[in-house]
């Protein structure tokens, strides 16, 4: 005796309507809990014209109910909650919700207003503005006047370049 549960229901659905190479890499990635993201796509980012199909309205119905469950479920302190779409495990409530939303409901509340690229989070817009949109480099070395757009730039050239200045500034945190 098999029993079948909602989340399985969906999980088989949400399998159903991903059809392309692309979009298999991506469902059998997302349903085995993995991070691995399509080529040349950052996580959370989405090209409004891509063709990766969300799901469809029942799926949505389904997700949004787990969603309200979650919301009202007493939520344990220290034992991680199991996502029952994909299996991944979180320790917070806020991320599991931002996971479903993000994953499994495809939201992508920020759109770019230069390419209509849309994204889960407001931090991962404003990176892509800058390095994409964005002509002068606003990240400053703290050491001489060469300027970035990402801050990671910015922190490899410092280590590079300014090793010294660096690691006194380290010793100099502590005191």
């Amino acid at each position: 005796n098999v029993s079948v549960t909602p989340s399985d229901l969906a999980t088989e659905a949400m399998a159903a309507n991903y059809t392309s190479p692309s979009q298999s890499h991506h469902i059998s990635a997302t349903l085995s809990g993995s991070q691995a993201h399509p080529p040349n796509q950052r996580a959370g980012a989405v090209d409004a014209s891509s063709d990766v199909a969300g799901p469809s309205e029942a799926e949505k119905a389904m997700i949004r109910a787990y969603l309200d469950e979650l919301e009202t479920m007493e939520w344990p302190s220290s034992i991680p909650v199991i996502c029952r779409f994909c299996e991944r495990q979180f320790l917070r409530k806020h991320e599991i919700r931002r996971h479903i939303k993000a994953n499994h409901l495809k939201e992508r509340a920020f759109t770019c207003d230069v390419c209509q690229m849309q994204f889960v989070r407001k931090s991962h817009l404003d990176v892509h503005k800058r390095g994409y949109h964005e002509k002068e480099s606003t990240l400053a070395c703290r050491y001489c006047e060469k300027s970035f757009r990402f801050d990671s730039s910015r922190y490899k050239h410092m280590n590079s370049v300014h090793p010294e200045e660096m690691e006194r500034d380290r010793k100099n945190k502590g005191k």
